[in-house]
């Protein structure tokens, strides 16, 4: 996307989809959109993609006793500025 395409999609709702492998397994990614400084005009992207259905992790906490834990199997990030240069 461009710069201008991702200012755009700042405030608005969280880019979620179903994605299928070759390998038949199916996946869920999400991707949100957020000023990471207004001020220089810098759009910050977050990405990531799990298996579908989700599959928790169960934490012992003594208080709670078990509880599921959902946690991304991958996680990616980049900045983008008003020239349309990334950064990691």
């Amino acid at each position: 996307m461009s710069y201008q395409d991702l200012v755009n999609t700042i405030g608005g709702e969280v880019f979620t989809a179903e994605h299928t492998a070759l390998s038949g397994q199916t996946y869920w990614v999400e991707i949100e959109t957020f000023w990471e400084s207004q001020s220089k005009k810098k759009v910050r992207v977050v990405g990531s993609t799990d298996e579908s259905p989700h599959k928790p992790i169960f934490w012992k906490i003594p208080v709670l006793r078990w509880i599921p834990v959902y946690v991304s199997s991958v996680t990616w990030t980049f900045s983008r500025d008003k020239n349309g240069t990334d950064e990691k």
